[in-house]
């Protein structure tokens, strides 16, 4: 607990937005008190880089961030452990060791957390996305045992960018296999422009991927009506609510998310802050995706320095076309800005580049 006059700043969650926030307090460490970082694992995944690894592109350990000598150079304190309750009202973190934590303020950067299902017609395996640790070890496992089998069929839910990414993904890893994709009424990527949705269609054709009318049903976690027969089921939907927020106190958006402003405050609570996916913009729809966390990062890290002196708090303003560069899995990307889009080896370079500098840089950052 911190002394007197000091101040208990608690980063929840090692999220993309987190490490600017470390980084920041390793460029000047936090005057106000103690700082305490709670995260489940010692290493978090930088997911732009998963799709390439599923493909055999990336070693084990390319995607991986070792949070540990960030949190001892930012002079913050590790906490293993997994929050399970909030009290925002009381300034209290309940964790899952069944430690109550106090704070002063709170940074919530959890990133992704999935709704796992709970029932399947077939008692077809399933296997949810998040936790990325999880995920990339049972994939693993499974490339190892299945590669040079023609009659296995992987099915992958979600329709989105990701879903697509890691179809691709898995035909590069189980190029005798059957992959089929399933979306909500067959439509891919609705959040993306038509060339960009045409350019993926034309990838998943050539790459003998079957798009395929289904979906899965997140309120109830029901997979049961999914009528195709595969073997195993990638789970690759949308993002939902922490738990822990549901009882919080904190003043959520519709969907159950953390409701945050322009500033990356809780509406609710001065004092909380929250950026990625444990976040919902009241003032404008923000998608829930890894490039919106990277940017808000420096944002949050000065946020949470001006609440602290009285200053004003800064925005983060979304770019208005963000650059998200999907991998093919065979060393291609395509590039959409706006209403344009490319496609080609040039810009799997350029994602490459873009990815490896990324975590490089906090690979390398302990270390100056």
């Amino acid at each position: 607990m911190p002394n007197p006059g000091q101040l208990h700043l608690v980063l929840a969650g090692a999220g993309h937005a987190q490490l600017a926030v470390l980084d920041d307090q390793i460029r000047s460490p936090w005057p106000h008190g103690p700082v305490t970082l709670i995260s489940p694992r010692t290493r978090t995944a930088y997911s732009g880089m998963v799709p390439g690894w599923m493909a055999g592109l990336y070693p084990d350990d390319a995607f991986l961030i070792d949070i540990a000598p960030l949190a001892k150079r930012a002079g913050a304190r590790l906490v293993l452990d997994s929050i399970v309750s909030l009290d925002a009202d009381q300034r209290l973190l309940g964790l899952a060791s069944g430690v109550t934590l106090g704070f002063d303020m709170l940074s919530l950067a959890t990133g992704w957390v999935m709704a796992d299902p709970i029932s399947d017609a077939q008692g077809t395996p399933i296997l949810p996305i998040r936790p990325m640790e999880d995920f990339t070890a049972r994939w693993a496992n499974l490339v190892a045992l299945r590669r040079g089998e023609g009659d296995f069929h992987l099915g992958i839910i979600g329709g989105g960018a990701g879903g697509v990414e890691l179809a691709l993904a898995a035909r590069a890893a189980l190029p005798l296999s059957r992959i089929s994709l399933l979306a909500r009424g067959g439509q891919i990527m609705p959040w993306h422009h038509d060339r960009v949705r045409a350019m993926a269609r034309s990838w998943l054709e050539q790459k003998a991927i079957d798009l395929i009318d289904g979906a899965f049903d997140a309120q109830s976690r029901d997979v049961s009506g999914l009528t195709i027969p595969a073997d195993m089921y990638i789970l690759a939907t949308g993002s939902q609510p922490a738990p822990f927020l549901q009882n919080s106190g904190l003043a959520l958006d519709a969907k159950g998310f953390a409701a945050i402003g322009p500033d990356l405050q809780s509406i609710s609570h001065p004092g909380i802050f929250a950026a990625g996916d444990v976040s919902g913009r009241i003032d404008q729809p923000v998608a829930h995706a890894g490039v919106h966390a990277v940017h808000a990062g420096p944002v949050l890290a000065r946020n949470l320095r001006a609440a602290m002196t009285g200053q004003m708090l800064g925005a983060y303003q979304p770019r208005r076309h963000s650059l998200y560069l999907m991998a093919s899995g065979d060393e291609r990307a395509i590039l959409p800005r706006g209403g344009y889009a490319a496609q080609g080896r040039w810009a799997w370079w350029l994602k490459d580049w873009i990815d490896r500098r990324f975590v490089a840089y906090y690979a390398n950052r302990h270390r100056v």
